[in-house]
């Protein structure tokens, strides 16, 4: 998880969006 956020460990589309917002 190269976030480093343990809550968002298997929700990667989540992450992703939030990335690209």
């Amino acid at each position: 998880d190269q976030w480093g956020e343990p809550e968002f460990r298997g929700r990667p589309v989540y992450v992703a969006a939030i990335d690209l917002s």
